[in-house]
């Protein structure tokens, strides 16, 4: 890596501007590498302050005040300070720079914004920040928790091989025409729930995985601070955003994919139904009939996890046909005049029973499917009949578990 050059001042920018800057399609380009900023800088500077004499008449005949457009680029520089990015119609690149501080607010940048393999490693500021073009944050790295806070993203927008260490929030961010998040990696929580999205995701060979969220019910003002503050994820916007990647798979026919983002939203969902019983029954705010529809769709869920994963192990779903029809298979045998229990282990008697446990296994079965003359008692019937249900949904799931790359 080459040895930084120390800029202490705006002035020593602005020469080494004037010293590298060149010409083509008949536009201006400026560009320095290999600096240490060390003053606070906002860009862009006044091109009056950095074109040479030389060039001033040239640039005067092709940029008229009102279309008038510069181009900067910084590579392997290192900004000590603040870094302000104000309105302007210029086209601004870093490669392989590191920032501590970036601040956009309430700005209407209306150029190609470009930051490649760079290194965020403190506070990033794009609230109500407006990219009208393209906004390239190619295989950069952010350190610190990050949200873009009501940012609006009118062009193509570009996280692709980006690193968020910390939890990344789009807070009512409009992303209007393409956001790409191919190969992004997220390594705590990522809430897309609140975003405005009327245009298209590109999110190939990109995951999330489950992470820390806010587990507790929250008032309308402690929401509202998490999610544009202090960067924390709600529950309620962890499961929204699994849903929103799950529908984003299956529209772009990836069902493969989707079934990841579909565990992760049900279980994420069973735990919020667990906080809600927890908290509102606190309060006592939470009637008898709602608290039994809330355990009831716990159940659901838990038994759909149990059965099958929620549509994606057919192993998990034979094994819970077997698990849970041998009990109940065993106590309706144990019902009827056919068998006694003994505890010593009969290989014979166990083949024996086998047989009709394979039958049993099978829902239409008759009752009298254990032969003729057999006498069957009340728990028998209690017995195949539970049986019968619990064995119907494991096949059912069974088969659901194998249409999962339908």
């Amino acid at each position: 890596m080459e040895e930084l050059i120390p800029v202490n001042s705006e002035k020593e920018l602005e020469e080494l501007f004037k010293q590298n800057y060149f010409e083509v399609d008949e536009d201006f380009y400026f560009g320095v590498k290999n600096l240490e900023i060390n003053f606070p800088l906002t860009l862009p500077i006044n091109e009056e302050r950095i074109i040479p004499e030389s060039a001033s008449e040239k640039w005067e005949a092709r940029y008229s005040p009102n279309n008038s457009k510069q181009h900067f680029s910084f590579s392997n520089c290192q900004f000590k300070y603040l870094l302000e990015l104000v309105e302007s119609e210029s086209n601004l690149q870093f490669n392989s720079c590191k920032f501590n501080f970036v601040d956009a607010e309430n700005n209407y940048l209306n150029g190609k914004i470009r930051f490649r393999e760079c290194y965020f490693y403190d506070n990033v500021n794009f609230r109500n920040t407006t990219f009208y073009d393209l906004a390239d944050f190619w295989r950069s790295v952010f350190y610190q928790p990050t949200i873009f806070f009501k940012t609006e993203f009118l062009g193509t927008t570009v996280f692709s091989a980006t690193a968020f260490k910390e939890n990344v929030l789009f807070t009512y961010s409009l992303i209007d025409k393409l956001i790409l998040f191919r190969g992004t990696k997220i390594e705590k929580g990522f809430d897309l729930s609140t975003a405005i999205r009327s245009g298209e995701m590109g999110i190939f060979d990109f995951h999330v995985k489950d992470y820390k969220c806010l587990n507790k019910n929250l008032s309308e003002e402690t929401y509202e601070r998490a999610i544009s503050e202090t960067a924390e994820i709600p529950i309620k916007n962890k499961r929204e955003t699994f849903r929103i990647l799950k529908q984003e798979h299956i529209s772009q026919n990836n069902v493969v994919q989707s079934i990841e983002y579909k565990k992760l939203e049900k279980e994420t969902l069973r735990n919020e139904l667990r906080i809600k019983l927890v908290e509102e029954n606190k309060s006592h705010v939470l009637k008898k009939a709602k608290y039994l529809e809330v355990k009831l769709d716990q159940f659901n869920l838990w038994l759909n996890k149990c059965s099958n994963n929620h549509g994606s192990s057919y192993g998990r779903a034979f094994a819970f046909i077997v698990l849970v029809g041998w009990p109940f298979f065993f106590g309706s045998v144990m019902a009827t005049s056919k068998y006694d229990f003994y505890p010593n282990f009969s290989l014979a008697a166990f083949l024996d029973g086998l047989k009709y446990f394979i039958q049993f296994l099978l829902p239409t079965h008759k009752f009298d499917y254990l032969g003729d003359g057999v006498e069957y008692g009340t728990c028998f019937y209690v017995f195949d009949f539970i049986g019968r249900l619990l064995v119907g949904y494991g096949i059912y799931q069974f088969i659901q578990a194998f249409r999962k790359f339908r």
